[in-house]
């Protein structure tokens, strides 16, 4: 991936992938390390839809989508099923050893 940021503001975008899952069996995926930390409080939220690559392990009908929250310097992956209308976190089940996703996203720093 690659970022910029102008001001107080960081736009990240790439192709985010794995080649294997090693000891990543279970829980939430995320991607930890962003240049520079969301800064605090509400409006500091930010989000949108990945585009999806492959090598997810999902049924038709559920889209992916991730969030940067407030304070910290990860995004995390949620999925959206059409059938049960809900919304859970990615996990490692739902990612495969060739799993990759595409995103662009802007965010406020501190």
């Amino acid at each position: 991936g690659n970022y910029t940021k102008v001001g107080n503001l960081v736009h990240i975008s790439g192709l985010f992938e794995t080649t294997s899952q090693g000891s990543a069996t279970t829980g939430p995926i995320r991607i930890s390390g962003l240049p520079f930390t969301v800064a605090s409080g509400g409006p500091a939220y930010s989000g949108g839809g990945a585009g999806y690559g492959g090598g997810l392990d999902i049924t038709a009908g559920v889209s992916v989508s991730y969030y940067c929250s407030p304070g910290n310097d990860h995004m995390d992956f949620i999925k959206w099923s059409e059938q049960t209308g809900s919304t859970s976190s990615l996990s490692a089940d739902d990612w495969t050893d060739n799993g990759h996703v595409v995103i662009g996203c802007s965010y406020r720093v501190a």
